[in-house]
């Protein structure tokens, strides 16, 4: 739910919003606000020269094309989330429903692998059959998995106290199921040391699975033999909060069915890049939002009248709220609040280099699949995270409405059998590849908190020279000359939801309420559900429906 304890009263007509920051998060919670509330008038203020923050897809001349694009953060959508449902919606209400590619399940691109160190550097995938299974666990960075499942089964002591993932993991499973599997997954994910992070803030449903009864396994177990029916049972049905969305947005496809359907598509990208996205969004921003690029806000204070002062620029200005969707600790000197300095000085955020590699023409990939994560049993001086495969990706993404098959069904009031749809997504799965020509794209992902103790971060020469020395010790593939390498660091870019976060980012809220009468409020990742693009567009949605007085749940 919303954190916002108040909406804009209605005695206030025309009402004015402040919005500091253009990424994800700032412009749908503008578009959302104005179209809420056409009536009330929304200045977005960015500190860059274009909107979308820290999705940036680059278009860069290569050997074998004019051009590739080249991402430079987030990538993909993945799995069938409600702000993965919001977003595709957006993106057919402004007619770029033909530029949505999915990657299908069972695509050789959706396999997905782990960096093993047992008898040199090499690459094992992630089971998802019998063979891979075994495979799997016959390595020594699967061996540990049967015996670890066997010990979680007999766990009958729940934490006393708020865990890190490492503890939680650790007294469930063991330390080698840390070491070899979970902390692939932290850092893939977060780029975050494990023995900080809060499994409540990052693991949720995991930590609740345990509150209520003990062994994970033992949960997995029952459900999977007893709950078939209770599941078969239920009617399928959307979030509240998306039967919301469909009354105020009116989406053209049926937001249940989309869910269903996607089930079958893991990723979801865009032609063009992710940065269509923002970009869309941008464009089709309603009349009564206004963009400051090149801004720099340096006072936010409170006002007896109850009201909010801006100041940007030298120019000042008062707002009813105040949106901020920028890292916190940029924030606190803004506010001039020494209480709120205090409060999130304990919250970092991690520093990701990204090293995007295109070679022309060839296939130099020994392997097909999204790419591998590095566990912290197999890392090592160079401070891998992982390496996306982004050629494999882009290959094996294909329109998923393309098809007036699937838009029929999609669009329809008529119920539908989910094996219809898996039909249909089969076809896809089917379909000739948009992309046919021979290349090599791939991202290599490294840093984050591996860099916390490091005196100054690598220079663009070193991070290449782990590039190639990791392209040949894991992968085999020694670059030619006609391999580009590009490197760009992503400072401060991941907040570290470490233990405490919780209560942290409660008492921030709270201390907005009482500072600022409950006008200040926080989006982004920092104070969203999660880091991912689609959860701080969900995050952008709820507060802009409380704000607006349209929350009724």
């Amino acid at each position: 739910m919303s954190l916002i304890k108040q909406a804009i009263p209605s005695t206030v007509k025309k009402a004015r919003i402040g919005v500091i920051g253009a990424g994800i998060s700032g412009l749908t919670f503008s578009y959302f606000l104005a179209k809420l509330h056409p009536d009330w008038s929304i200045k977005v203020y960015e500190q860059s020269k274009r909107p979308g923050g820290y999705i940036l897809s680059q278009p860069t001349k290569v050997g074998d094309a004019k051009s590739t694009i080249l991402e430079k953060g987030p990538r993909t959508l993945r799995g069938v989330s409600q702000g993965t449902l919001i977003l595709l919606d957006l993106l057919d209400k402004f007619k770029l429903r033909s530029t949505i590619k999915g990657v299908h399940a069972n695509a050789a691109a959706n396999k997905k692998y782990l960096l093993s160190k047992s008898g040199g550097f090499h690459i094992v995938q992630v089971p998802d059959d019998s063979k891979t299974t075994l495979k799997f666990v016959l390595d020594g960075i699967g061996r540990s998995i049967p015996s670890a499942i066997g010990r979680e089964m007999f766990t009958m002591k729940k934490a006393q106290k708020e865990e890190t993932v490492d503890e939680f993991v650790t007294r469930h499973f063991g330390k080698k199921m840390w070491r070899n599997l979970f902390s692939a997954i932290m850092n893939g994910i977060y780029a975050a040391d494990g023995t900080q992070l809060s499994v409540k803030a990052v693991m949720p449903k995991l930590a609740d699975i345990e509150s209520k009864n003990a062994s994970i396994c033992r949960y997995m177990f029952g459900k999977s033999v007893f709950g078939k029916k209770k599941t078969s049972e239920k009617q399928p049905q959307i979030s509240p909060y998306l039967q919301l969305y469909e009354k105020e947005f009116q989406p053209r496809l049926n937001l249940l069915k989309m869910s269903q359907y996607l089930r079958n598509f893991p990723m979801t990208l865009l032609s063009g890049g992710l940065e269509t996205l923002p970009k869309a969004i941008y464009a089709n921003m309603p009349p009564n939002v206004e963009f400051k690029f090149g801004s720099k806000v340096s006072d936010i204070k409170p006002l007896p009248n109850g009201k909010i002062s801006l100041k940007n620029n030298s120019a000042e200005e008062q707002f009813d709220h105040v949106r901020s969707t920028i890292n916190v600790q940029a924030l606190s000197h803004m506010l001039k609040s020494p209480d709120f300095a205090k409060l999130v000085s304990p919250l970092k955020y991690t520093t990701v280099t990204l090293a995007n590699v295109y070679v022309p023409n060839q296939n130099v990939l020994p392997k097909t699949g999204f790419g591998f994560l590095v566990p912290n049993a197999s890392a090592d001086e160079d401070k891998l995270l992982g390496v996306i495969f982004d050629s494999d990706v882009e290959h094996s993404a294909k329109p998923i409405f393309a098809s007036e098959k699937i838009t029929s069904v999609l669009q329809s009031d008529k119920p539908v059998e989910k094996k219809q749809l898996d039909e249909l997504a089969g076809e896809i799965l089917k379909a000739d590849p948009p992309i046919k020509d021979p290349y090599t794209k791939v991202t290599f992902m490294i840093g984050g908190a591996k860099y916390d103790k490091v005196a100054k971060l690598p220079s663009e020469n070193e991070i290449k020279q782990i590039v190639l020395r990791k392209m040949d010790e894991v992968l085999g593939v020694n670059l030619g000359d006609d391999a580009r390498i590009e490197v760009g660091f992503v400072k401060n870019a991941i907040p570290q939801y470490n233990v405490g976060y919780l209560d942290l980012k409660a008492k921030a809220w709270k201390l907005a309420e009482n500072e600022f009468n409950g006008n200040l409020s926080f989006g982004g990742m920092t104070f969203a559900d999660g880091v991912g693009v689609p959860d701080c567009v969900v995050s952008s949605f709820k507060d802009a429906l409380r704000l607006s007085g349209r929350d009724n749940l």
